[in-house]
């Protein structure tokens, strides 16, 4: 294990899960632009370090700071994320009231706040939470999407991007943006269940933006991650990230509801 005191920072959410194959589909229609879509995902797996660096990549534990923006409302406090291969999850905000939690084991989960106490987490929940293990590690998990299409080369904001469309099994359309120089996410535009904090059945379209790209035991991790609300923004800056260390499994375990 090696352990790399970096100076600054995270994000959810896309994170590539080490052990997750980034190939299209198999059941995937043959369609226009197929052949360009592999080779960006050709170029992207090399990026991140290659197959063999991320096959290595058992667990991982990041530290640093978050900051939330909203409307009269500013703070900075502390982060923890732990994650263990296969799909195992734990993600804790030190927030002045309390802990504000959030668990993964397997295919249950769980969320707690020291107003609400914990809870079982729902079906959309659950698959922001499976995005955002990807937003640590930049990957794109095949499963969350019915197809995928390369959309070919933009420009944005005065930058050049090669833009990835998935479509979700609930039929909504989410893109990548990866630096044609890097071949690194550099923004993903996701679905999310609101208003914000609250689980209507609305949706608005979050914009996740990945940055400072440092390399850990090999793999490119994103030590910045910047996610943007329609009402709020959150900005997570990892200072540490340690690959392949013991975590406790006590820490995955749904608690006992009051």
């Amino acid at each position: 294990m090696r352990r790399l005191p970096i100076g600054l920072v995270l994000a959810f959410a896309l994170y590539g899960v080490p052990g997750v194959s980034l190939v299209t589909p198999a059941s995937q229609d043959k369609q226009k632009g197929s052949s360009s879509l592999e080779e960006i995902f050709a170029q992207y797996v090399a990026a991140l370090g290659g197959e063999e660096a991320l096959s290595k990549v058992t667990s991982r534990r990041m530290t640093g700071t978050v900051e939330y923006i909203g409307v009269g409302q500013r703070g900075t406090t502390s982060v923890e994320i732990h994650w263990e291969s296969p799909e195992k999850f734990y993600a804790v905000i030190h927030a002045p009231f309390g802990l504000i939690e959030q668990g993964i084991n397997g295919s249950q989960g769980w969320g707690s706040h020291p107003q609400t106490g914990p809870r079982k987490l729902g079906p959309q929940e659950m698959l922001e939470a499976r995005r955002q293990w990807c937003l640590y590690q930049p990957f794109l998990i095949r499963d969350l999407y019915a197809r995928m299409r390369y959309e070919g080369r933009t420009r944005m904001d005065g930058q050049d991007f090669d833009v990835i469309a998935g479509e979700t099994k609930q039929g909504r359309t989410e893109k990548f943006y990866l630096d044609p120089s890097t071949h690194l996410p550099a923004r993903l535009d996701l679905w999310e269940e609101g208003p914000e904090a609250i689980r209507a059945g609305e949706f608005y379209l979050a914009h996740f933006y990945l940055s400072d790209y440092r390399k850990v035991d090999g793999m490119q991790v994103p030590f910045g991650i910047r996610r943007v609300r329609p009402n709020s923004e959150v900005i997570y800056t990892f200072k540490e990230v340690v690959q392949n260390v013991a975590i406790d499994s006590k820490l995955f375990a749904h608690p006992k509801e009051p």
